[in-house]
């Protein structure tokens, strides 16, 4: 027997696997991936997390043979805000014992945990209770550190705020399914948010809600809301309870994880307040732009509306103004005296030529003179006197053509 085992053949792969073990290798590692990915995407709960559905070895023996709750969908009855209003208001709350909950042990592996456990529960208090009163954002915080605390949820401040948003109607806080995220956090409303939120994570107990692990605006009805305890009303939010033993303190026995997911979250406030800024500066520069391109044209046509008593366009410092233009814009009176000339009542110049005599303004004798200039250029002033219907004419009424006869007439 020894024999025949000492002359046993060498194990010898076959040819097929020692000829594709490249490619084997490669399709191992990747059904490793998914593998981890899978249980990656159900659990949320990071490494050394527990999954939602296992119950902790911690509970008491009562509650170990009783089926856990699951968390419910996200699921709303059909009814407008006004009525949903007064159908909560019609459920009284719970006159059972509300116990505060115990201060949270938060104890994160690493400096990057704590920091990823504050930021989701930030955001979870921000966009859930922004517009809130102080109390309702501690009472959001304690929900999301209870649920951290149950063996239904998650045992991380991440996978409680981010549970389920990988599907539409799934996700148990609403912002992390409905857009919510894309919207730019303001910065003083964030870092009260941040502030409640570290003070939660340090120990800080909100008693009203006790161990609460749902809430909901008091604008709609969940279809989940009939089936719990109603704990408290604090701001716009209702706080629940589960019913039994399930929400007492006993349940929330489940350790913190220590180790947060990195789910898909919003770039930091500061990050986020800085493009806001950038856009808000962008938007006012092209507002003032437009405001002056208005504010141009407004000007222009008022000032087309409004000409002055020459009745020349106004023209700006350096731009096409001949001294005929700046005369006119310039003082009438001056403008008379320097042309030796009298001023109208109308604003316009003119030459008095004596008691009597007929009044002519500046344009008209710019006529004029033209006139005897050409006159003078093609034959000269005619001197003399001549014999004209009885009445000596003078030579500048012979030169211009006209002269008055008796009655007054011309010819």
């Amino acid at each position: 027997m020894l024999t025949a085992a000492l002359h046993l053949p060498a194990f010898r792969l076959p040819e097929w696997e020692r000829r594709h073990w490249l490619t084997s290798l490669v399709l191992g590692t990747v059904f490793a991936l998914n593998l981890v990915a899978g249980m990656s995407i159900l659990g949320m709960d990071g490494a050394g997390g527990q999954a939602a559905a296992k119950v902790s070895s911690r509970l008491p023996a009562e509650l170990r043979s009783q089926t856990l709750p699951a968390p419910e969908p996200l699921r709303f009855r059909d009814v407008a805000p006004q009525d949903a209003v007064a159908i909560n208001a019609s459920v009284p709350v719970s006159e059972l014992p509300n116990p505060s909950a115990r201060a949270f042990n938060f104890t994160p592996s690493t400096v990057a945990d704590k920091e990823r456990a504050v930021r989701c529960l930030t955001q979870a208090i921000y966009y859930e209770a922004a517009t809130e009163p102080l109390d309702g954002q501690r009472a959001v915080a304690q929900v999301v550190l209870n649920r951290a605390r149950h063996p239904a949820y998650p045992s991380t401040v991440c996978g409680v705020v981010f549970q389920g948003s990988e599907r539409a109607t799934g996700c148990q806080f609403t912002f992390t399914c409905d857009g919510a995220l894309a919207r730019t956090p303001m910065l003083s409303i964030w870092n009260r948010a941040r502030a409640v939120a570290e003070a939660a994570l340090a120990g800080y107990v909100f008693k009203p809600v006790g161990w609460a692990t749902h809430y909901h605006t008091n604008w709609v009805v969940p279809y989940w809301s009939s089936s719990l305890v109603k704990a408290a009303n604090i701001g716009t939010h209702i706080f629940y309870r589960w019913t039994g033993g399930w929400g007492t303190g006993p349940a929330f026995r489940n350790r913190y994880a220590g180790v947060e997911p990195s789910p898909a979250a919003p770039r930091s406030a500061v990050q986020d307040e800085k493009c806001a800024r950038s856009r808000r500066s962008r938007l006012a520069r092209r507002r003032r732009r437009r405001a002056g391109r208005r504010g141009r044209h407004r000007r222009r046509s008022d000032q087309r509306r409004q000409l002055p008593a020459g009745g020349a366009p106004p023209l700006r410092a350096g731009q096409g103004r001949s001294h005929r233009q700046r005369d006119r814009q310039a003082d009438p009176e001056r403008r008379c005296r320097r042309a030796e000339l009298s001023l109208g009542a109308d604003g316009r110049c003119f030459r008095v030529q004596g008691a009597g005599a007929r009044q002519e303004t500046r344009g008209q004798e710019s006529g004029r003179r033209r006139r005897s200039g050409a006159a003078q250029g093609t034959g000269g002033r005619q001197e003399g006197r001549e014999q004209h219907g009885g009445k000596q004419a003078t030579g500048a009424c012979a030169s211009s053509g006209w002269c008055p006869t008796d009655n007054g007439t011309g010819t």
